[in-house]
Order: C-alpha cells, then structure tokens, then sequence
C-alpha cells in the first residue's frame, strides 16, 4: 500500500539520504519539502498528488547540481492500481481501480508547485498575466518569404498544372 499524507494534514519532509517508499507515495493532504532541507533521493514507484507538493530550493544567485533539494527516481515495471481519494473509481459503471501504468508521477487534481530557480529569475509567469495583456507583435519574430533572385523568370513558371477542374481522385474544382 502507498504512503498515504491524509487530507487535511500538512506535513513537513524531514528525511535525508536514499528514502525508499516501496508501495509508492499518495499526497491527498500537503507535502512540503523546506527550503532548507539537504539532498534527499526518493525512490518510489508512483507518485500521486491529489492534494499539494510544494518543493522548493534555497534562494540562490547560481543554480548547480548542489542546489538541488529532492530527486524522485521512479523504479518498478508493474503498472500501478490506483483509487482517487474522493469518488469510488476512474470506471463509476465498473468499479475498477485506475490504472495509471507502470512508474507514474500523476497530478490528479492537485498541485504540484515545485520552485527550483531563485526569485531574481523570472522562469515562468500565470496564464491570466498572458490573456490580459494585449502581445506586442514584431514583424520580424515571423518567418519572411525571400523574393527570388534576378535570375528566376517571375512569368511562364507553372509549379502546379492542374486546376482540379475535371476532378482529380476526391478533389473537385470551383
């Protein structure tokens, strides 16, 4: 069975080193991971968050290997058998469990917010800040078509010789 973070529970990861979960990991309360917190590699066939992972890096000027806080390694070949917390089964007509595959790391209406650049990076920005703001559109950042060289004739080319007109296979002129 999965390590299950229950719903309305918050807690704290406080293991370092190698942390194997054999039976996989199931967040339906909140996970959090300190900005503080050493290197830590967790092995674990699945992953479902179904509540909130928050992994965050210290505030740091430079990003480097050992800045990095936690590293999930997803090991098994079985395909992993899952219930939502909330609901009978993936199937409401079958019953059966969800079949999520082998080695998934799924949000299954959740949140996964992992920060892993400092704050002085901008690496992303919210949809809404995108769908607001009118774009500023430069004609350049589009592909332009050359004009031929002096040399190529401009009149008489013919690339395509048919106009469908007689029909050609499923096409039909005008």
């Amino acid at each position: 069975a999965p390590l299950v973070i229950p719903c309305g529970a918050c807690y704290s990861f406080d293991l370092v080193g190698n942390v194997t979960f054999p039976g996989g990991l199931d967040i339906v309360g909140k996970l959090v991971f300190p900005t503080d917190h050493p290197a830590t590699t967790i092995r674990t066939p699945s992953v479902v968050v179904q509540g909130v992972l928050e992994v965050s890096t210290a505030p740091s000027a430079r990003i480097s290997p050992e800045d990095r806080s936690v590293t999930f390694v997803l090991t098994g070949l079985d395909d992993v058998k899952w219930r939502p917390a909330e609901g009978d089964a993936c199937d409401s007509q079958s019953k059966d469990l969800c079949n999520l595959g082998a080695k998934p790391f799924v949000v299954a209406g959740g949140r996964l917010d992992v920060r892993a650049m400092p704050p002085s990076c901008s690496s992303w920005t919210t949809i809404l800040d995108k769908v607001v703001t009118k774009p500023v559109k430069d004609p350049e950042d589009f592909p332009q078509f050359e004009t031929l060289p002096p040399a190529c004739p401009t009149q008489g080319i013919h690339f395509i010789q048919e106009d469908f007109s007689g029909g050609v296979g499923n096409w039909r002129g005008h």
